[in-house]
């Protein structure tokens, strides 16, 4: 989260501060909204992230077209709410048309199988061009490579986020009668893996939830943010891509409230002691350390 570790600085409070505000913000800008639509909000994000050409699509495209526009907001320059992003940009289009990735809405009971079923194949569309995008980096022979175009599940992150009673008993109402809806296999692949709970808990409220894209709000000022090097158990080649976009996310807010505040830096997280000494390394050394690295350095080091 923003803030400092307690050394006994008084800024370290304002820090903290700063964070519980960006949480009360955004919801009051999604209760707003909510009341404003009359579409409830059943799942909102506090901390999100995505590889840089996803973000730098949110950002730019995205938030300045969906973000939500508070009553008392004069300048435009606030802490708000944006609707999940589950659509990107068609780089082949040359008028730049946003194609929809999955916005399925409730049907009548009667289609009821029949959306279920064709949002299942969306899902399997978005996990093939992700798999094919991460073959194309294995190809290369090159671990870690950045994505080069926005595409896929373009934000995700289940480190920060609030779910309604309404949308957590729907989740798991539609995984219990369908359990399949947990697994994935791309072409290339002999058997199936469990999803990401980040990926399956948007997927899943937009499908099962009336309103669709906007009953699931993402704040324009993220109060938590992936921690340096955080070791992924699925993809750690990407950690230190991770660390790229989470400091292009804290140095380009969605929407600016005051140019000199609204940029943040790894000394504004509340980070832990072997934290500040990667991104101290990394700041002298110009390399991201993982936390192995980390301490056989330490080990070589001690005497």
């Amino acid at each position: 989260p923003i803030g400092r570790c307690c050394d006994g600085d008084d800024d370290d409070d304002d820090a903290i501060v700063d964070c519980a505000r960006r949480i009360y913000e955004a919801m009051e800008a999604s209760l707003e909204w909510q009341k404003e639509t009359g579409t409830p909000c059943h799942l909102r994000y506090y901390g999100w992230l995505g590889s840089k050409p996803n973000l730098e699509y949110v950002v730019r495209t995205h938030c300045p077209k969906t973000v939500y526009r508070r009553k008392n907001n004069t300048d435009g320059r606030e802490i708000s709410v944006f609707p999940f992003p589950a659509n990107c940009s068609d780089a082949a289009n040359d008028d730049n048309e946003e194609i929809l990735l999955d916005q399925p809405s409730l049907p009548p009971h009667s289609k009821v199988q029949q959306q279920e079923q064709q949002h299942q194949q969306q899902e399997q569309h978005i996990e093939n061009e992700e798999e094919e995008e991460r073959n194309k980096t294995h190809t290369k022979k090159q671990q870690g490579q950045p994505h080069e175009k926005a595409g896929g599940t373009l934000i995700w992150g289940a480190y920060a986020y609030w779910i309604s009673k309404e949308g957590h008993e729907a989740l798991l109402s539609s995984l219990q009668k369908d359990v399949g809806a947990l697994l994935w296999k791309g072409k290339r692949m002999r058997c199936h893996k469990v999803k990401p709970i980040d990926k399956v808990l948007p997927r899943r409220i937009i499908a099962e939830m009336e309103g669709g894209i906007d009953c699931v709000h993402v704040t324009t000022h993220p109060a938590f943010f992936r921690a340096p090097m955080l070791t992924s158990q699925i993809h750690s080649q990407w950690d230190a891509e991770f660390c790229k976009s989470t400091e292009y996310q804290m140095s380009t807010p969605c929407v600016e409230i005051e140019c000199d505040k609204s940029a943040l830096t790894w000394e504004d997280l509340w980070l832990s002691a072997n934290e500040r000494s990667i991104v101290q390394h990394k700041k002298d050394n110009g390399v991201w350390l993982t936390m192995g690295e980390l301490k056989t350095m330490h080990q070589s080091l001690t005497p």
